[in-house]
């Protein structure tokens, strides 16, 4: 729990799209309980009158979220100022007039420069984590592109319409893509410059060694609509010092 401001990166007088960091929910979920919820944090701050949202036009209801993202990606948050545009758009989503587009790094993938996951995923009775399931799951469809390939990591696309909670991670390991940090399906940690760099020493302010990007190294660098708007995201720093590091020290294994 710390300040955080997040950068407001399309207005178009009622649509606001922001930057959302890693660490929080966009709407609430029973998984997450004890996790910020940016709608939440966004109404409590326009009821109490924040100048920085009054500037913003923003009224006491705060903003009204379209689509949600799991707590530990970073990327586009799309909003409403009304409630009758948000239910719209919602709409919209549901009807595969949007397209969500991801990007992510891998530890581990198939040699295929493009797959596709269908699978059908449902939430676990008793854990937090999906499942796949062709008997109680809701459709879900991932395609997945190659973009980038470094040593024994790849940067990948993944494309979708809708995404599920999880969806991402979850099609990715599915489709033998394991991305890094995602200690839920993959199995895999975090990466640690120490796990680079090779004769790696801290610097001097550095205590001891941290991860590169704290969190699964998933980021919504894109929302489109199929009426030609398009909304982009540029990466949280972490998961650029993350590529970067990846890129300069990755081919030497």
């Amino acid at each position: 729990m710390r300040p955080v401001r997040l950068p407001v990166i399309a207005d178009d007088g009622d649509l606001l799209a922001l930057a959302k960091p890693i660490d929080a929910l966009v709407l609430p979920d029973n998984w997450y309980p004890r996790i910020p919820v940016l709608v939440e944090a966004i109404r409590y701050q326009a009821e109490n009158g924040k100048p920085e949202l009054q500037r913003l036009n923003i009224g006491s209801a705060g903003l009204h979220a379209i689509h949600s993202l799991d707590p530990d990606v970073s990327g586009v948050c799309v909003m409403t100022r009304s409630p009758e545009r948000a239910e719209q758009l919602r709409n919209d989503t549901g009807s595969g007039l949007c397209t969500f587009r991801f990007h992510l790094l891998a530890e581990k993938a198939p040699d295929d420069e493009e797959l596709e996951c269908d699978l059908p995923l449902a939430r676990h009775f008793t854990e937090p984590r999906m499942v796949v399931s062709s008997r109680t799951g809701k459709k879900a469809r991932t395609i997945f592109r190659r973009i980038d390939r470094v040593g024994r990591y790849s940067l990948w696309e993944a494309e979708t319409d809708f995404p599920r909670r999880h969806q991402i991670a979850l099609h990715a390991f599915e489709s033998g893509i394991h991305i890094v940090g995602d200690e839920t399906y993959a199995g895999t940690s975090p990466l640690y410059l120490s796990q680079l760099k090779r004769n790696y020493r801290p610097g001097k302010r550095d205590e001891e060694d941290s991860p590169i990007h704290p969190a699964i190294a998933v980021h919504l660098v894109e929302w489109s609509h199929q009426d030609g708007t398009r909304i982009t995201c540029e990466p949280a720093k972490t998961f650029l010092a993350l590529l970067k590091q990846v890129k300069r020290y990755a081919p030497r294994f």
